[in-house]
């Protein structure tokens, strides 16, 4: 199982400057500036509308989106090497990501034909109500989708906090510097 954000994603979600627009840096510096709604998004207990609707600004889910993610050339944010080294170590295991997450970022990888290529499934927090860490972990519903055994399973993360929780499972996990680059 693959972490997104820190591991297998290599640019910071947001930060990155491209050509975002006025707006979307609004709407950056409202939606972290709360770490509690930020905790709520990833939960999926708020959407990214909702936000974008507290806020009063006039753009769409979808927009927000492309305007985060079109700045992305190519792969050039995924951490290629690590992921060609695991698969040439590991070619007869399911690779899935799981991830916490906002729901944005869901929209923009259910479109992304390299994720479908390498990935048997994708398993995000915003979906599910539920984050890597809590008591009913979002590793359950990713060993329910991908047809796993979480004792069976290695777990490729950067928080602490996250890795321990795998192990408590039963599982394996690898825990990886965030924002290693390649």
């Amino acid at each position: 199982l693959w972490d997104w954000h820190g591991v297998l994603g290599v640019e910071r979600l947001w930060q990155r400057p491209t050509q975002h627009i006025a707006q979307v840096m609004e709407f950056q510096q409202q939606a972290f500036s709360d770490p509690l709604r930020v905790d709520a998004w990833m939960r999926g207990d708020v959407t990214s509308q909702q936000l974008l609707d507290r806020f009063a600004l006039s753009l769409t889910r979808k927009q927000l989106a492309d305007q985060i993610y079109a700045g992305w050339p190519g792969r050039a944010w995924i951490n290629i090497p690590l992921h060609s080294g695991l698969m040439a170590i590991l070619p007869q295991c399911l690779h899935s990501i799981v991830t916490d997450n906002v729901d944005v970022f869901s929209d923009y990888l259910a479109e992304d034909s390299w994720v479908r290529a390498n990935f048997t499934c994708y398993v995000n927090s915003a979906e599910h109500g539920r984050l890597k860490g809590d008591n009913e972990s979002l590793l359950f519903i990713a060993e329910q989708q991908s047809v796993i055994s979480l004792q069976r399973t290695l777990l490729i993360d950067d928080p602490p906090s996250n890795c321990v929780r795998m192990r408590e499972l039963g599982g394996q996990a690898a825990e990886i510097a965030r924002w290693p680059r390649v």
